[in-house]
């Protein structure tokens, strides 16, 4: 019998770890009931999301930019890679797309139906900023300043709205 986890006995569990629950010998050996189907399917043509945007990332600019950049777009896949592999998550997504606004800044955008992700790396530090617009749902949209450590948080918080719009 396969025993799941619901988190890890050091305190040192990504979000995205949490979301997948895989087993694992270093965690809480607590069993959620069900089966486990060790049957491995290869994803879709479509789940690499980010190819376009990783061709686009323009590496001429300041490294820290770039990094930030790739480590967002990472963080997008994987994220989307562990909502798909516990089933809540669509098999279609858009493609990130990346571009290099004439302000010298990066900006990586994710459009669907209905509303639009927008990460903002700029020159200065400080001002690396997210957004989310919307044109329906009541016309939500939420932003915020991207702060060392809090990117994972927010990438997973946008994808529970991206599943809520889809099935909600």
């Amino acid at each position: 019998m396969i025993k799941y986890t619901q988190g890890t006995i050091s305190g040192k569990s990504s979000i995205i770890d949490d979301i997948i629950n895989k087993p694992t010998e270093s965690r809480f050996q607590e069993t959620l009931g069900g089966s486990f189907f060790q049957q491995y399917s290869a994803p879709p043509k479509e789940s690499n999301i980010i190819s376009y945007a990783l061709q686009n990332v323009d590496q001429s600019k300041p490294e820290l930019m770039v990094s930030l950049a790739l480590q967002i777009l990472m963080l997008i896949q994987s994220t989307a890679d562990a909502f798909r592999k516990s089933r809540v998550c669509p098999d279609y997504l858009p493609q990130v797309r990346a571009y290099a606004p004439d302000d010298g800044s990066i900006l990586i955008e994710w459009n669907f139906d209905n509303f639009r992700i927008n990460f903002n790396i700029e020159k200065d530090n400080s001002e690396n900023s997210w957004h989310l617009i919307s044109n329906n749902f009541g016309e939500v949209s939420a932003s915020g300043y991207i702060r060392s450590g809090n990117i994972e948080p927010i990438i997973v918080w946008l994808f529970c709205f991206i599943i809520l719009s889809y099935w909600g």
